[in-house]
């Protein structure tokens, strides 16, 4: 299953999860609605990759190994926020 991790499947289709399913999710895991967790918990890049599925995946390119506490899925998403040029300058300043 893909983005398995501690018992946790985020999606196991062959396609990836939509916006909508993605929110949901993370609302549940939150105790918040779907509203709540796109404004206040989910990174605008995370969104924006989601709505352009093709983009993303040509920009993040080759998934990094995991290393102890970050899957390759989490690197690839860092890696994809440094590479976009909003993201870089939120990660910047924080």
């Amino acid at each position: 299953m893909v983005g398995e991790r501690r018992g946790l499947c985020l999606y196991s289709a062959a396609e990836p999860p939509t916006l909508k399913a993605m929110l949901e999710h993370v609302a549940a895991r939150l105790g918040n609605t779907p509203a709540v967790a796109r404004r206040a918990y989910v990174h605008p890049a995370m969104i924006a990759a989601a709505q352009a599925r093709d983009a993303f995946a040509a920009a993040a390119g080759k998934l990094p190994r995991s290393v102890r506490h970050l899957s390759r899925y989490e690197r690839g998403f860092l890696t994809y926020l440094k590479r976009a040029p909003d993201a870089a300058a939120l990660l910047h300043s924080a």
